[in-house]
């Protein structure tokens, strides 16, 4: 598996601009699914979604594990990712999200919070998909799920956008450290001892019913109705019936108008966890 995965490494890294021109040119919303299944077979990864179909539009929150949740959630319920400003800066990952249509938060002026909010609500009232990472960075040991972060879902309950929880889980292989970069001291690194002599992996996507904003009494209760919905899908709760393979060949997300707590460095996948402010309560 080393020397295939390692190919595959190869071969997305020299397509992943093809698909950021695209993006570009041609439009986030298909460039972005058929990137992620790229990446996903080149490397692979296989992914399954269960639960209801994703609707079209609203903010979806989902945990985070690792870098590769970007792929998982780009392929089955693919939207505007939200991201740490820093990565608009960098030179690959950072024009790939641009070309991806990647709302960028400055995670260092954490009370500034107005603008970004403002704009995740002009794109959820405007009938976008939004996808973040809720939790204030990447899951410590791979499994343990974090708090939410309520300033996050100010957007939705601004717009009355539904909020739909996702959960992403790894079952095979067991061990963690393939999937989720928590015991090296970069990614790379990472990436040539974990990642590129490991099998294949699978991962599963689950997606919960939305939550309507409208019955939460402020963004703190919404946000605690997330995160026990995707702390339940975690469990192997409340899951839907699993979609036909290949489940990432969903379409819903072609709607015309209408992202490190372990401090051993940055990586593109942090989210909107890192930037989310600290005085989201």
């Amino acid at each position: 598996m080393g020397w295939r995965r390692t190919a595959g490494i190869v071969a997305a890294a020299l397509a992943s601009p093809v698909f950021g021109v695209w993006a570009r040119w041609g439009g986030w919303r298909r460039a972005m699914p058929a990137w992620a299944r790229f990446c996903a077979a080149a490397l692979a990864l296989r992914i399954d979604r269960r639960g209801p179909a994703p609707r079209p539009a609203g903010l979806v929150a989902a945990n985070h594990v690792g870098y590769l949740d970007i792929l998982c959630l780009a392929a089955t319920v693919p939207g505007r990712f939200v991201a740490k400003d820093e990565i608009h800066g960098w030179v690959l990952f950072g024009a790939l999200a641009r070309c991806g249509g990647t709302v960028f938060l400055d995670r260092d002026r954490p009370r500034d919070c107005l603008p970004w909010v403002d704009e995740l609500a002009r794109l959820l009232a405007g009938g976008e998909r939004v996808v973040l990472f809720p939790e204030a960075g990447v899951s410590a040991d791979g499994k343990t799920l974090g708090t939410f972060r309520p300033m996050l879902f100010e957007a939705a309950m601004r717009t009355g956008a539904p909020v739909i929880p996702v959960a992403v889980r790894y079952l095979e292989p067991p061990d963690p450290r393939v999937w989720a970069w928590i015991d090296e001291p970069d990614l790379w690194r990472h990436m040539r001892t974990r990642l590129v002599p490991a099998g294949p992996i699978r991962a599963e996507v689950r997606v919960a019913p939305p939550l309507d904003p409208a019955r939460f009494p402020d963004r703190k209760a919404l946000a605690a109705a997330a995160r026990q919905a995707v702390a339940e899908m975690l469990r192997g709760e409340a899951a839907g019936p699993k979609a036909p393979r290949p489940a990432i060949h969903d379409r819903s997300h072609d709607r015309r108008p209408l992202s490190r707590r372990t401090g051993r460095g940055d990586h593109p996948s942090a989210g909107a966890g890192r930037a989310g402010p600290a005085s989201g309560r």
